[in-house]
């Protein structure tokens, strides 16, 4: 995920701009069509999970992505 980090009075909130699932996290970001696009937009974090199966990164993505309405995404919403 590429996020924005955004400061309030509270503190500090990341806003995603991307969610992703790759199997090869290095090749995967020398690759993306969508890393340029995310740097254009603010992001300057990534934040990465581990997930055991195909299958739960699948669900987590899509659950993510609903949830959180990142901007460069549009599947699954």
């Amino acid at each position: 995920m590429f996020g924005q980090r955004q400061n309030h009075i509270d503190g500090i909130d990341n806003k995603p701009v991307y969610i992703g699932v790759a199997e090869n996290l290095a090749e995967r970001m020398q690759s993306h069509e969508r890393v340029p696009e995310a740097l254009g937009r603010g992001a300057d974090t990534v934040f990465i999970t581990y997930c055991e199966t195909d299958n739960v990164s699948q669900q987590l993505e899509q659950r993510l992505i609903k949830e959180l309405q990142p901007t460069l995404n549009t599947r699954h919403r």
